[in-house]
């Protein structure tokens, strides 16, 4: 049941890539960090609302929508998300309240502080750390968990079930994190690709307006050449009929 949660949280979390890509790449929206924030807060909360409840805890990845803000967004992106997080965690209530308020906090941390560093990184470069931040929320998840067990002195049933619920939870969420960079990376590129394709067509066009204008130059230029060269001709001659006129 964990798995099949989680599975649809992945396309969950897709779903605003391919949102942006279908209708808001090309129009001035689509840069905004507000209106990036707005995307990812929706799949946050989504995953909260269908995130599944066991040992206490909700497990979701609402963390990978919030590291994806932050990184592809820019702070204040990340920052809609996080508070939108906050207000779903809060409306949700349960047991681990406070416990969770201390999750998305520090899981917010580390991307935050990391933005500036993270676009000065190669492209591939940028998976791997994302991939890596992605991590953290899952440390972060697990340390929660173990405090919740420790603090509530609840039973725990099925340890192997536990470890189980651990390994997918971060197997699963890895996986959502480095392919939701991936296709992030590919509409950069491609809109670089795009910016680049624009520019050499501009250049292009310029160059054929400058070889227009110098062609129609050329021609009045070639015949002021030749009127010139026809009155040198023709002062030499006047000259000459002087000369031997008065000789």
């Amino acid at each position: 049941m964990l798995a099949e949660k989680l599975l649809l949280h992945v396309f969950i979390i897709l779903a605003p890539i391919l949102v942006y890509t279908s209708f808001f790449e090309n129009r001035r929206i689509g840069r905004s960090q507000y209106f990036i924030g707005m995307l990812y807060a929706v799949s946050a909360i989504l995953c909260l609302t269908v995130s599944y409840y066991s040992y206490g805890l909700y497990w979701d990845l609402r963390y990978v929508p919030l590291v994806l803000s932050f990184l592809y967004g820019g702070p204040v992106a990340g920052g809609i998300t996080f508070l939108a997080i906050l207000a779903g965690r809060t409306f949700m209530n349960g047991d681990a309240l406070l416990f969770g308020y201390i999750s998305i906090t520090l899981a917010a941390s580390v991307p935050f502080f990391y933005v500036k560093r993270f676009w000065r990184q190669q492209v591939r470069k940028r998976i791997f750390t994302a991939i890596w931040l992605g991590i953290w929320p899952s440390f972060i998840m697990l340390s929660i968990l173990v405090a919740w067990l420790i603090f509530s002195k609840n039973p725990i049933n099925d340890i192997q079930e536990l470890i189980l619920y651990v390994l997918l939870f971060g197997l699963i969420q890895i996986i959502a994190i480095g392919f939701a960079s991936m296709l992030h990376e590919a509409v950069i590129e491609r809109r670089l690709m795009k910016k680049e394709m624009q520019r050499a067509e501009k250049l292009n066009t310029l160059g054929e307006l400058a070889a227009s204008i110098a062609h129609e130059v050329r021609n009045p230029l070639t015949v002021v050449k030749g009127f010139l060269q026809l009155m040198k001709s023709q002062e030499k001659r006047m000259i000459t009929i002087s000369t031997s006129v008065l000789s």
